[in-house]
């Protein structure tokens, strides 16, 4: 099962960078940038909720099935 980050899209919507993003919720800048590119392997469930929370989204709102 392959699937796919929409958050640099969430991100593009709201005016926000991914620089900004990370720092203001204390996400390294490079995990950031490997799941707005698809690169990443496994992402942890608190990293999900953190995101998910601080967008005020589910994660199924940015987390797809290809």
């Amino acid at each position: 099962m392959s699937i796919r980050f929409l958050l640099r899209e969430i991100l593009a919507e709201r005016g926000m960078s991914e620089r900004q993003f990370a720092q203001e919720n204390e996400i390294r800048e490079g995990t950031l940038y490997d799941i707005c590119n698809n690169e990443i392997k496994r992402v942890p469930v608190d990293l999900i909720e953190k995101i998910s929370n601080a967008l005020d989204i589910e994660p199924g709102d940015w987390i797809k099935r290809k």
